[in-house]
């Protein structure tokens, strides 16, 4: 058996080379790049809420092909737990949320260091939420507007650290 390589073929197979490796480093970095992959634990005595806070927060950021995965876990002031989650990217599209009672999608944009989350329901925003990160990577800061149904509006500041 005879193998026959022509130079089209070793250009073809140095373009797709190229392309694979170039795509392969676009999504490393951008992975890499992200501050808020991770796990991170709310510290309630640095958070400032208009009430309570809830007695637990952590927060769960993983990549995915899609964009990334978040988790949101806890426990609320009374001790119910709750946990929430979506799927999603930067760029301001629409995601469905699954396990929150008040909101429906969320959009995302990456205004960095701010990673902004807008939460809605039927395509009205409920909250704002900048979650800023400082330079070492190791605290997150999140400053969350709520709506409140009389056309108010509540603010919470919560400060995590990277688990």
């Amino acid at each position: 058996m005879v193998l026959t390589v022509t130079s089209d073929d070793l250009v073809h197979n140095a373009s797709m080379f190229r392309r694979v490796l170039l795509a392969f480093l676009v999504a490393t970095s951008i992975h890499a790049a992200d501050p808020w992959t991770g796990v991170w634990k709310m510290d309630p005595a640095k958070s400032q809420f208009p009430g309570e806070p809830p007695k637990d927060v952590v927060l769960t950021y993983q990549p995915d092909p899609a964009g990334f995965r978040f988790t949101s876990t806890g426990k609320l002031q009374d001790g119910t737990p709750y946990s929430y989650h979506y799927t999603a990217a930067p760029g301001g599209k629409d995601y469905p949320v699954t396990g929150h009672a008040s909101f429906d999608t969320v959009s995302i944009e990456w205004k960095a260091p701010v990673l902004v989350t807008r939460y809605k329901r039927q395509g009205k925003i409920l909250a704002t939420h900048e979650s800023n990160f400082d330079s070492g990577g190791k605290v997150m800061t999140d400053r969350t507007e709520w709506k409140t149904p009389d056309g108010g509006s509540l603010l919470t500041i919560a400060h995590f650290d990277k688990q």
